[in-house]
């Protein structure tokens, strides 16, 4: 008996290594030093800058995030977030008449770029992005199709209304 535990222990150890040895890496940064997504300090995304000290493991995560904002506060303010993905699900289930505390990794996005418009609020606009590969939520802003096609759209609007030269 004293031998199948201590063989259940090791598989136990091993396999909680493995699982957190291949976690997603992504960038962690805010538009604040406080911010609404984290829960611990990082630093500032308008200091970033591709270094380690942005790096952080996700073992509760499969994916990336990107959030871009574009805030209509005393002018137009862009910012942007990145983080890991929020995706832990904490329950509880009966084993045994016992109830036992367990975490779900659930799988709630899709990999793509999703632009949120706010309908004349505060904020112009924001643009999610989510991704499953390590560190993918580093691309610099407007490489997202999203981006691109509001950028784009933008330029067609304001050529429209200049009057051409004669």
């Amino acid at each position: 008996m004293g031998e199948f535990s201590c063989r259940l222990t090791v598989i136990w150890i091993l396999l909680t290594y493995v699982s957190y040895s291949t976690a997603i890496r992504c960038y962690r940064c805010s538009l604040t030093k406080t911010n609404l997504y984290l829960t611990e300090p990082s630093g500032l995304c308008s200091e970033f800058d591709y270094s380690d000290r942005f790096i952080v493991d996700c073992p509760e995560s499969t994916f990336c995030v990107k959030k871009t904002y574009q805030a209509k506060i005393a002018g137009l303010r862009n910012g942007t977030d990145r983080f890991c993905a929020f995706q832990k699900f904490e329950t509880h289930e009966i084993v045994n008449r016992e109830w036992i505390p367990k975490v779900i990794i659930e799988e709630p996005y899709a990999e793509n770029c999703t632009v949120i418009n706010d309908q004349g609020l505060r904020t112009g606009w924001t643009e999610e992005c989510y991704c499953k590969t390590d560190l993918c939520n580093e691309a610099p802003q407007f490489q997202s199709v999203g981006s691109l096609t509001i950028l784009i759209l933008s330029a067609v609007i304001i050529l429209r209304n200049i009057p051409l030269l004669d």
